[in-house]
């Protein structure tokens, strides 16, 4: 899904017989930016500042750290998203 709509399903079992439950309305959240950033490890208890580039060495110990903002999917009916 890439946009915001109403979707309809539509379930057949072997028998070919069909079940269509009501409409969804799915909402589709534009995708999250993330934001990563990286810090040398120098040994315990001891590391460099966090940062958005970081040139190592072969044999460098490092971490790296992801976040993003929160994320919502909202799954329901039309009229019971905005009560």
């Amino acid at each position: 899904m890439t946009e915001s709509n109403q979707y309809n399903v539509l379930i057949r079992d072997q028998y070919n017989c069909t079940y269509a439950p009501p409409a969804v309305f799915i909402e589709v959240f534009p995708k999250p930016e993330v934001i990563i950033k990286a810090r040398e490890i120098y040994g315990p208890d001891a590391y460099g500042p966090w940062s958005s580039s970081l040139q190592i060495c072969y044999g460098t110990e490092f971490e790296i750290s992801a976040s993003l903002p929160e994320m919502f999917l909202t799954i329901g009916q039309p009229e019971s998203l905005h009560k």
